[in-house]
């Protein structure tokens, strides 16, 4: 999967493996001409619903402009949507 820095992403996400492991990805490149609904849905999707299901223990998601927490997942459920 690609992952490009934070100035060409709209969105961060920082998971907390329950390895105990912190990792930090940023939305692709080709999400900025979608909408923001759906360039979220594509990350939770690559990312929680595939790559680290069962693996992960928080996942906490961000809006790179402002650094605000829009949504958490906490063992695989949504805990806040901000």
């Amino acid at each position: 999967m690609s992952n490009f820095g934070n100035e060409q992403s709209k969105f961060k996400m920082i998971i907390y493996l329950k390895s105990g492991d912190r990792q930090t990805y940023y939305s692709l490149l080709n999400e900025e001409k979608k909408s923001d609904e759906v360039a979220l849905r594509g990350m939770k999707r690559r990312l929680l619903e595939n790559r680290f299901k069962g693996k992960y223990q928080t996942a906490l998601i961000y809006n790179r402009y402002s650094d605000k927490l829009i949504e958490k997942f906490i063992n695989g459920k949504m805990e806040a949507a901000l």
